[in-house]
């Protein structure tokens, strides 16, 4: 697993426009949106009213870190271990980062999945 400070360093996502809203699906195939907000946030959507706020950060140094790799979702040196590793200021659950965090990734052009797991492009 690459350095977390290191992975700072690295180009960020491009992020799109305060207030674009992106309708996508999780890999079951149950419907849910993103909203991009104003700074480096974003907020969840899903279900009839559930919502989670998260930090654009987060996401850039996961990006950075795996940059050309191909990682599992879950397991020894996996995306959830990294996420949720202890110098980040967040947690991401397994059932999240699946449904939600890896499609968006992916919708940004910054990881495609191959199986059950990422290659971060």
């Amino acid at each position: 697993m690459k350095d977390i400070a290191g992975a700072a360093e690295i180009s960020a996502i491009d992020w799109p426009t305060a207030g674009t809203v992106r309708e996508l699906l999780t890999v079951k195939g149950r419907p849910f949106s993103v909203e991009f907000l104003g700074g480096a946030e974003f907020r969840i959507s899903y279900g009839e009213s559930r919502t989670i706020l998260m930090r654009k950060s987060v996401l850039d140094a996961l990006v950075a870190a795996h940059r050309g790799e191909l990682v599992p979702l879950t397991g020894p040196n996996s995306v959830h271990d990294y996420l949720s590793n202890e110098d980040f200021d967040t947690y991401f659950g397994r059932t999240r980062l699946a449904s939600y965090v890896c499609p968006l990734l992916v919708e940004l052009g910054y990881a495609e999945r191959e199986g059950s797991q990422f290659r971060f492009v």
